[in-house]
């Protein structure tokens, strides 16, 4: 598994970093156009701004994880960091997948979270919660903020 990991990280690194050569490859392929047309517009980027992207990206990730670690603590879930770093990526891995929206997103999240953390811990009331905290903190606090400041700019605009 490790090594497929591993050369399938190193494919997609070069795809994502040699766009256009894969946009002269789909091109050929006639069920690919739609996918075609979007894949020319990040052919235009620069080497330097995707590694930039990806770079924040993977910043964006890291917080994402350090949070969720900092919340289990919190939650009084007890599970070795380096542990606790490789579960939580494959729980972002498993919601990535999941088809969720909206409030029912919540109950997979949930279930998901006990199904990967009770391997390591028996607090399922931590699970649960933390796995809430970080929905909310991540999904929902933002969504109310945002309409909050678009209703606050509505508001502006009618005056």
């Amino acid at each position: 598994m490790l090594i497929i990991s591993i050369v399938t990280c190193i494919i997609l690194l070069l795809a994502y970093f040699r766009v256009a050569t894969v946009v002269k490859v789909l091109e050929k392929l006639p069920f690919t156009q739609k996918i075609v047309k979007h894949l020319l517009i990040l052919s235009g980027f620069s080497g330097k701004l995707l590694l930039r992207i990806l770079f924040l990206s993977f910043l964006r990730y890291l917080i994402f994880i350090l949070q969720y670690i900092l919340v289990l603590k919190v939650m009084k879930v007890s599970i070795p960091f380096a542990d606790s770093f490789l579960l939580i990526a494959v729980f972002y891995l498993v919601m990535a997948i999941a088809p969720t929206a909206g409030f029912i997103e919540l109950p997979v999240r949930a279930v998901a979270s006990v199904q990967l953390f009770s391997i390591y811990s028996d607090n399922t009331v931590g699970i649960q919660a933390a796995a809430f905290a970080i929905w909310m903190i991540n999904l929902v606090l933002p969504a109310i903020l945002g309409s909050i400041m678009i209703f606050g700019v509505k508001i502006l605009n009618e005056r």
